[in-house]
């Protein structure tokens, strides 16, 4: 199965931006794409769900800020409504693949910066990641407790292995990962740019990975490069 994992940088329904953007979504025949800051109305082909449209940001009313895509449909559908630092930054569901159900969770993880410069003004630097990272086990503990193979991915603002970014934060996140036996199949990529929307697994076996393009010529469709991770399930 195909994993996809990206950035839209909310563009809009009607921006130059999204028919390319679409386009090179479909053309990976990505089975689940697990995509931060999009527009709910301006969504590629296939089954979606939301995280809360709430994360203490003045947004477009259609802005979100992670989602789940499946060629297949969802059930037990799960997103905080908790306040900060989750509420809006994580979704998880339950899709099937060829008769195999699958859960998946996306979040964001917000970026250092997050309600320093912008929203909020209340915190400091990388206070509201690492807040979000400490709340994570919590919340996903029960979600995690499964048999079934697990996709977990989204907005990481972290490189893997570690560049430019805070050291306790980023251990905070290999530290989640070790925990709950997820395996991150998007360290050390073979391609060159900064990975930072990332894909961890557990009970599939991964294979290749790929870069998704985020340029068009010498016009830059999103901030972000993509990847996509073939994968094997039992």
């Amino acid at each position: 199965m195909n994993i996809l994992a990206w950035n839209f940088e909310f563009a809009p329904r009607r921006g130059k931006a999204l028919p390319v953007l679409k386009e090179r979504y479909a053309a990976t025949n990505a089975d689940i794409g697990i995509l931060s800051e999009v527009r709910a109305d301006a969504m590629p082909d296939g089954h979606a769900i939301f995280a809360s449209p709430d994360w203490a940001y003045s947004a477009h009313p259609q802005a979100r800020k992670v989602s789940l895509v499946s060629k297949s449909p969802w059930r037990n559908v799960h997103t905080p409504r908790s306040g900060r630092p989750l509420e809006g930054r994580l979704v998880s569901g339950v899709t099937n693949f060829e008769g195999q159900d699958c859960l998946v969770i996306g979040m964001c993880i917000p970026w250092s910066f997050c309600h320093v410069t912008s929203g909020q003004r209340d915190s400091e630097r990388w206070q509201e990641h690492k807040a979000f990272l400490a709340a994570l086990p919590d919340e996903l503990g029960p979600v995690l407790d499964t048999d079934m193979p697990v996709i977990l991915g989204g907005d990481f603002n972290h490189t893997f292995p570690r560049k430019r970014t805070d050291e306790a934060a980023h251990s905070m996140v290999l530290d989640f990962l070790a925990r709950f036996h997820l395996t991150l199949v998007t360290e050390a990529p073979p391609f060159e740019g900064r990975l930072l929307n990332h894909i961890a697994v557990r009970g599939a076996a991964a294979g290749s990975l790929t870069r998704i393009e985020n340029m068009l010529g010498d016009k830059q469709l999103t901030d972000h490069i993509g990847a996509v991770a073939r994968l094997r399930l039992p």
